[in-house]
């Protein structure tokens, strides 16, 4: 079990106001790596999705996709990202994110979709990654097995 000191809401919300700072960048990876432990930091580590700095934008989509899953709110975030798709690492962090939250997230498959081979190759490929997991979710609720290879050979 990690533990998180009570101060942790207190770090996000200081790396919040710290956009520009190394030190927020790694505040920011830190409280994903912590792991469920960090959840009740979750919507602040969200907030940084818009911040300013690039790495801490990134390290909050990572994060998000660590900390998975994430609520309606926080989704519609990622998926927002997703959507402006300046096919960076913050998108390919944010459509991993929405592919780890399974269920919660199916709605957003077909705007994974519809991205693929929009971007770079990186974005595709995590657009790939949260497409598969994402039709395998699906799949399960509808009670259909996944196809073989080599059906019908």
């Amino acid at each position: 079990m990690t533990y998180v000191p009570p101060s942790s809401g207190f770090v996000a919300t200081q790396t919040i106001e710290s956009h520009y700072s190394f030190g927020a960048t790694v505040a920011t990876a830190g409280l994903g790596d912590i792991g469920k432990a960090a959840s009740p930091v979750i919507n602040e580590i969200a907030a940084l999705m818009v911040s300013p700095n690039p790495y801490v934008r990134r390290e909050a989509a990572r994060s998000l996709e660590k900390l998975a899953p994430v609520s309606a709110a926080v989704l519609e975030d990622l998926a927002r990202q997703v959507a402006k798709q300046p096919s960076d690492e913050v998108s390919s962090f944010a459509a991993k994110a929405i592919g780890a939250n399974g269920e919660a997230a199916l709605e957003y498959l077909p705007l994974l979709q519809s991205k693929l081979g929009t971007g770079a190759k990186q974005f595709d490929n995590s657009l790939r990654r949260a497409i598969k997991l994402l039709e395998s979710v699906e799949r399960q609720c509808k009670g259909v097995r996944p196809p073989q290879r080599n059906e019908g050979k």
